[in-house]
């Protein structure tokens, strides 16, 4: 058996915590881009969820839906707008709207092009009066995000505020 001695002995002392420290080094960078990913991916999660129910919201307010009529017969409805005129409910929209979501929510889902995702809209007065609602409100204990926008409205020509609710259960 070979004993190393002096300055074979130093080198491979130095190799070794030379090593070891580069493992510690990058064990750490590795710990730290982990959790930059983890909360970018949230950040994002968050961001598309905002960004939907934007768009969700920008249909009801600003389009009478597809076709002109679908309120009258759900089953015929493309795109289900609440707005004849821009930023202002129709009652009839709004009616039509909420009797889907109560008996068909699946397709008002598909509809709005929220397939799970959940999601809930409310009509309230300027003093916080619930006028109508509908949909699938949030448990906050089991949320993972939920985003709620408001936008304020004309609805039977007096102001109103229409609230739209999406989230990830």
């Amino acid at each position: 058996m070979r004993k190393i001695h002096g300055r074979q002995a130093q080198v491979s002392l130095d190799l070794i915590a030379s090593i070891s420290l580069f493992l510690i080094f990058f064990l750490f960078v590795l710990t730290i881009l982990s959790q930059f990913n983890f909360r970018f991916s949230e950040n994002k999660k968050v961001l598309d969820l905002e960004r939907e129910a934007l768009g969700i919201s920008d249909i009801f307010v600003q389009s009478p839906g597809y076709p002109s009529g679908w309120e009258k017969n759900t089953d015929t409805a493309q795109v289900l707008g609440l707005s004849p005129n821009d930023h202002e409910l129709g009652t009839e929209k709004v009616i039509a709207l909420k009797n889907l979501m109560d008996t068909d929510y699946a397709k008002a889902q598909n509809l709005l092009g929220i397939e799970g995702q959940e999601f809930y809209f409310r009509v309230r007065s300027l003093n916080t009066t619930t006028i109508t609602e509908a949909g699938h409100f949030p448990n906050t204990t089991a949320t993972e995000h939920e985003i709620i926008l408001q936008r304020r409205v004309l609805y039977k020509s007096f102001g109103a505020i229409l609230e739209v609710g999406l989230w990830r259960g």
